[in-house]
């Protein structure tokens, strides 16, 4: 030790540790338009962050047909009908592979402009040729090219160029063929080859990449497909091995059109997991059909924003961006209460419109009924213990492999009572502590580097039912004779 004289100082670790905030995400898998990126930069199995309207279509591309391009229906009900995000999307829509070629269409210019016949062009394969199909014309000296509102390609003739004087010519192009992606696509994996993960597999790099955890999993269209949902509640339950989401599942409105075989389709196929949640049917809003799961996402980073992102308010009840409920096929669907509570006991949430017009009716997670267990079988109380548990890990992995001795014993154990407190305090939860037990920390787990501290915790279930008796008080007909 070298000789001090005079007044020094030591930093010591803070006694208490604050919380790591984690906020709400939506991981969404689907096909998107890439081909309208201004930069022909094509993102294909690939994480993409995205928290405006304006970033993600610059991304993903736009287009109404939500059909074929099931992100742009995440985008539209995240961004334009609720106005939240961010989203963590991924396409797999690869223009190397599904795509179709196009020859010799016929292109007919007026006023020195053209609109190209077909959708989801590759400009960087566009080639602009005279009539005979024999001289080919060059982008940016005889012609560019822009995009229309409905996602077409405009060939502008440039004045002066070797096109100026054309009526007629032709094209020749590929384009998207979102109909060659299938469930396999959208499952992914890990490539043999490259090692590179692909579809789902890309839940497990969101974080790494972006210091995010999904909330939510999502896949519009495609979670109605065993194969996809399967691997989607698994994803959900062990992202990264660890860290914990729900996964947003919707029945197909194209198999199931009556509300009294929903039940059994969900039973048959297997949408009984405590990490998800399950809906039927679609709703719309004008022209625009959303599944109910893409809507539920945007729902619940709207919810949750005002209470510091804790997930503990039911989605349930709160006003859809909807003016009916309808099957694939555009015919409504008009659920008196009566039927929306029998999905709602059989663990399907639905879309009602009631006494606060478009709202999301049910609390209840896949699961339920066959699992009671409240912690399983509520949707809050699921996504309460996962952002719990996802807190836990962020905020006490800087504490891995310190000494095991009483200080962190009890800055552990303080700091996630003082944290719990301020949750009671706000009304989050009914109550927590946490205590760190002698049963369950033996000395041969000590001595095997391993401890263990027992968080206990309740937080408050929706008042689904809320009951008055009403009673005839024959004591007031005296007050006619007074």
């Amino acid at each position: 030790m070298s000789y001090k004289h005079g007044v020094t100082t030591q930093e010591m670790d803070t006694a208490v540790v604050a919380t790591v905030e984690t906020g709400t995400l939506d991981f969404v898998v689907g096909t998107a338009p890439v081909n309208m990126n201004p930069d022909r930069e094509y993102s294909v199995n690939s994480v993409e962050l995205v928290y405006n309207y304006t970033e993600a279509v610059e991304k993903f591309g736009d287009t109404d047909d939500f059909e074929n391009y099931t992100i742009c229906e995440k985008i539209d009900a995240h961004f334009s009908k609720f106005g939240f995000g961010p989203l963590a999307i991924v396409n797999v829509l690869d223009p190397a592979i599904h795509k179709a070629d196009v020859t010799d269409e016929v292109v007919t210019y007026t006023s020195g402009k053209a609109t190209l016949a077909e959708f989801g062009i590759l400009l960087n394969t566009l080639l602009i040729k005279d009539a005979a199909g024999a001289v080919t014309y060059a982008e940016d000296t005889d012609y560019i090219l822009s995009f229309d509102d409905d996602g077409k390609v405009i060939v502008s003739v440039i004045s002066g160029g070797a096109l100026d004087a054309a009526t007629t010519g032709k094209a020749y192009y590929s384009k998207l063929d979102p109909s060659l992606v299938d469930a396999d696509d959208i499952v992914g994996g890990i490539d043999g080859t490259t090692g590179a993960k692909e579809g789902l597999e890309l839940v497990h790099e969101v974080y790494p990449k972006f210091r995010l955890i999904p909330t939510t999993i999502s896949s519009p269209k495609w979670s109605g497909v065993t194969t996809v949902e399967a691997v989607m509640k698994a994803k959900a339950a062990a992202i990264n091995g660890m860290f914990k989401a729900i996964a947003l599942v919707d029945i197909p409105t194209g198999t199931i059109k009556k509300y009294s075989d929903a039940p059994g389709w969900k039973n048959d196929n297997n949408y009984v997991d405590t990490h998800e949640a399950v809906f039927w049917p679609k709703v719309s809003l004008g022209e625009k059909q959303y599944h109910l799961s893409s809507q539920a996402s945007a729902l619940m980073m709207k919810t949750f924003a005002d209470y510091d992102d804790v997930p503990y308010r039911s989605i349930s009840n709160k006003s859809l961006q909807a003016d009916s409920s309808v099957l694939s096929d555009k015919t409504e669907v008009k659920l008196g209460i009566d039927e929306a509570n029998y999905l709602n006991g059989q663990g399907i949430i639905t879309a009602l419109n009631f006494s606060n017009g478009w709202t999301m009716w049910g609390n209840r997670t896949g699961a339920y009924p066959g699992d009671t267990d409240p912690k399983n079988s509520w949707l809050v109380q699921r996504m309460m213990f996962n952002w719990v548990s996802n807190k836990l890990i962020l905020t006490y992995a800087s504490k891995v492999d310190d000494p095991t001795n009483r200080r962190l014993i009890r800055t552990i154990t303080d700091s996630n009572n003082i944290w719990l407190q301020g949750l009671t305090n706000k009304e989050y939860i009914l109550g927590g502590r946490v205590e760190f037990l002698d049963s369950e920390n033996t000395v041969d787990q000590l001595i095997d580097g391993k401890i263990v501290f027992h968080l206990y915790f309740a937080t408050p279930n929706p008042a689904e039912e809320i009951q008055f008796k009403i009673e005839l008080d024959t004591s007031y007909f005296a007050l006619l004779a007074a």
